[in-house]
């Protein structure tokens, strides 16, 4: 019988390997991105953006610094994005009903367009995904979406502290 205390990799070997996957979730959201760009490049559209519309349409109003966390994207880069975004007519900010401090940023019609326009796109490519998944797709949706919470949340953790 093998011991598994003796199995067990060392310290050095288990930080080793979580740099190593921490590079390869990093790869894989690169070819993600590629993918879809691609995909809507293909399709005469662009998808500058389109994940942060895309944001505001699954989850409605918010706020840049709630799309900040939702995004994983620094504050000032967020609301540069939206000044495009706003300047193009995809969003606009308005009154934040319970917190006259901040605004809320919504689609306006354009922006809806654009999500509805690429969101067909943008499933024919997580359809390709699925299709060569080994495992089953719902056990990979649990564990990206704890994946998600935990990164969110080291996010908002390592933003406080800077």
């Amino acid at each position: 019988m093998k011991d598994p205390v003796a199995e067990r990799p060392t310290r050095s070997e288990a930080r080793r390997r979580v740099r190593l996957d921490l590079v390869e979730l990093w790869a894989i959201g690169q070819y993600v991105d590629g993918l879809v760009r691609g995909e809507l490049r293909r399709r005469g559209l662009f998808g500058e953006l389109l994940a942060l519309l895309a944001c505001l349409y699954r989850e409605g109003p918010r706020t840049t610094r709630e799309l900040s966390t939702a995004l994983g994207q620094a504050f000032m880069t967020v609301s540069d994005h939206l000044d495009k975004l706003e300047a193009a007519g995809e969003i606009e900010r308005i009154e934040h009903p319970k917190d006259r401090r901040s605004r809320l940023v919504v689609l306006t019609a354009e922006g809806r367009h654009r999500v509805e326009e690429g969101g067909p796109h943008v499933q024919r490519v997580a359809d390709a995904i699925v299709r060569h998944l080994s495992s089953d797709p719902t056990r990979v949706r649990d564990s990206v979406s704890d994946l998600r919470t935990a990164v969110q949340a080291a996010f908002e953790e390592l933003e406080a502290s800077a």
